[in-house]
């Protein structure tokens, strides 16, 4: 799906392979940040559900 062919067709496949390995890292970094963040909000308005004995809305 490239929208111009260059002829430096080596120097397009190092832009490539870095703005996919980029989005490869960052993807890694959120998934485990999201995931580390939705655990602790999870545990904390479980906690507060079972406190107040009503479940708070998202």
């Amino acid at each position: 799906m490239r929208i111009k062919t260059y002829k430096n067709t080596r120097g397009q496949s190092m832009v490539e392979y870095a703005i996919i390995a980029s989005v490869v890292i960052l993807g890694l970094v959120a998934a485990s940040n999201g995931i580390a963040f939705m655990m602790k909000g999870q545990v904390e308005s479980t906690a507060q559900g079972l406190s107040s004995g009503s479940y708070p809305k998202n």
